[in-house]
Parts: C-alpha cells; structure tokens; sequence
C-alpha cells in the first residue's frame, strides 16, 4: 500500500480523523512517498547520515511501516503508542516521530514526566533488544534550530540509553535531495517525483531552495516555489507592460560591455557563444538541438534564457545584448543585437573565446 493511500484510509476510518492539510502526517507522507522509492544511496542514507552525524550507517535493505503500534512495555503502566514511521534494516530499527505545529506530548495519562520521545526511546530501545538491532529515534520538526525538549531529553537520566535521539529539521530532507538532483543520480522520472516534493516544501516554507535557477521553474507553475526570489527568468506571457523602455537605447562603453560578457553564467555564455560561432544569428531549431538544457523543452525555456542575458543589460542601463528575433516556430531567428553597432562584433569576438565547460553546450 502506499503511503499518500495509507494516508487516506487512516483520515477516512481513523476515529480522529486528520483535517489539517499541512499536519505533520501528510508532510511526513508527502516527504517518505518520494525517499521511500528513490535508491537509498540518492536519499534515505544521506539523510540518515546527516541527521544522525554519521552515526546511522548506511544500508540497503531499509523496510518501512508507517503508523505503526507498539507494544506497550512490560512493568509500564501506560497505553500502547503509535509511532508515524518505522524504518528498519538487517542492523537498525529507527523511529521517525513527525511533529509540525505542536511539540510532543507532555507526559501521558498514569505519568506527567514520561513525554512522548522518552516513551519511544523507551519503547523502541526494549524492541530493539528484543530484535538484537541497534535503535535510534529521529524528531522531524520545522524548526530552525534544535528544538528545547530534545535537550531536556538528552540530558535526562532515564532506566535506557537516551543519547541515540537525533533531530532533523524538514529542511534537511530537501537540502538531501537538492544535493541529489544537482549531482545529476536520479533518472528522467525520479528527478520529476523529487522536484515535485522539493516544491511542496518550499510551498510550505519548510525548505528554502538551494538549487540553481532553471527555465524549467518558469516553464511549469507547479514549480513556482523553485524559482529564484528576484531571477530575471520570468515567462513572456506573465510578465507585466514594462513603461520604461529607454534603456533599450542606451550605448553600451566597451570596457564595461566586456566586464558584463566576463561575468555572465555559463548557460548564458553557452548561447552567445553558439550564436557567436555562427556569425551572430541562428535559427531557433538549431539552438534548442545545440544546448544540452534546452533540449525536450519549448520555445518558452529559450526566451527565459536569452531573457536572462537580457535582465544583466538591463541592470546596467544598457542595451540588449540578444534581439527579440523575427520569424515563427522552429525557423524563427535569434541573433545578437544588430543594434550594438560596432560593439556587436565585440561581443561575437568575446563569445567565440569562451571555453565552455562540458555539458553546458
């Protein structure tokens, strides 16, 4: 069963139903449906590993239950427990309790001081014995800093180990996964499960993104929260009646025109070059074949490229670098401003001395 439909059959048959669409439950879902089901090397281990600061070895053969009860302890007056995820190996049994909006629960009903990370260190400690595996239990939280009551709990004296507790705030998973999709592991569909999940956290504000900026972001809404706060990559069609023109006109001085062609990324550099080696004018078919991140995408990724060079012209108070184009389709023409004057064949000259790095062009 998955985890987003386990998720639905304990809202709907549960007798406290879950109602708020951001409880820790369903992020915790949202987060384990995508970590669950990459290759544990690209995700789960790394976040095991950092969370844990190296103490949680990496393994293979991790299983999953989610909401699963526990036994209660043999000499303790209390009710079972329900821990939000069990992941288990050969050589670990780990608790991951999920928390969001509210911190753990205090003590129980026969107990004021046992809190509920002490009853699953508690817990998961005796079943780990039992199973002769190691244990350890994972607090998530939102937090941004080490919550107080893992503190207290660490420095506690209690009848079982308490020192194999760890916290990780929600935004660890995302830093993992970032980590993971910038160093290029994960296949064609495994990259889509991560971006979506990466979004979702940035939507709920529990992860600030760390990757670099993508025409891809600007291409799909559903990638919004991806985007750069303040990129020039902004789609045509979203973006607002610019008033001021003016800078359209302005001569650029050679010195600086080179400063800013030194200082451009190399996707950007990637495009002048191409264009430079073709004289300064290409047709839209051979761009989009050319540039390794243009390619399977639309005309939209282009415009957000070329719009990008644009944005650093503009900054300056300067003229574009790169024409709007003319034609349609495929065999419309892209080139580098006709309007530069004599700087345009600076600007070819420069591009043609580029030395792009692989994958890039």
């Amino acid at each position: 069963m998955s985890v987003i439909l386990e998720l639905r059959n304990r809202t709907s048959h549960a007798a406290t139903p879950l109602i708020h669409p951001t409880s820790e439950h369903v992020v915790l879902a949202e987060v384990f449906a995508v970590l669950k089901n990459l290759p544990f090397d690209t995700a789960l281990n790394p976040w095991l590993t950092a969370c844990s600061r190296g103490s949680i070895s990496p393994a293979q053969d991790w299983t999953f239950s989610f909401w699963e009860k526990q036994p209660r302890p043999v000499g303790v007056n209390e009710g079972s427990t329900e821990v939000d995820l069990v992941i288990a190996s050969s050589a670990d049994i780990i608790f991951v309790e999920a928390k969001m909006d509210a911190a753990p629960s205090a003590g129980t009903t026969n107990d004021p001081s046992r809190d509920q990370l002490s009853r699953n260190l508690d817990i998961g400690n005796r079943r780990a014995l039992k199973e002769d595996k190691r244990f350890s239990l994972i607090y998530a939280t939102p937090d941004t800093k080490e919550p107080w009551e893992v503190g207290h709990v660490l420095n506690s004296q209690q009848p079982f180990p308490t020192d194999r507790l760890f916290w990780s705030p929600w935004s660890q998973a995302g830093d993992v996964l970032a980590a993971s999709v910038e160093a290029k592991k994960l296949s064609r569909s495994e990259r889509a499960f991560v971006l979506d999940l990466l979004s979702y956290l940035a939507k709920k504000r529990l992860w600030h993104s760390t990757l670099g900026d993508d025409p891809e972001f600007y291409a799909d809404k559903l990638r919004a929260p991806l985007r750069t706060v303040g990129s020039p990559f902004v789609p045509y069609a979203e973006r607002g009646i610019e008033l001021d023109q003016s800078w359209r006109g302005v001569e650029w001085d050679e010195d600086e025109l080179r400063t800013l062609l030194r200082g451009l990324r190399w996707q950007d550099k990637a495009l002048l070059k191409l264009l430079a080696d073709a004289g300064g004018v290409m047709r839209q078919d051979k761009i989009m074949a050319a540039i390794p991140s243009l390619r399977g995408k639309t005309s939209a990724s282009l415009r957000a490229l070329k719009s990008h060079v644009n944005a650093a012209c503009k900054g300056h108070g300067r003229a574009p670098i790169l024409s709007v184009g003319s034609g349609t389709g495929d065999s419309r023409v892209h080139e580098i401003n006709p309007q530069l004057g004599p700087l345009r064949q600076v600007v070819i000259d420069a591009a043609q001395a580029f030395s792009i790095p692989s994958g890039f062009l």
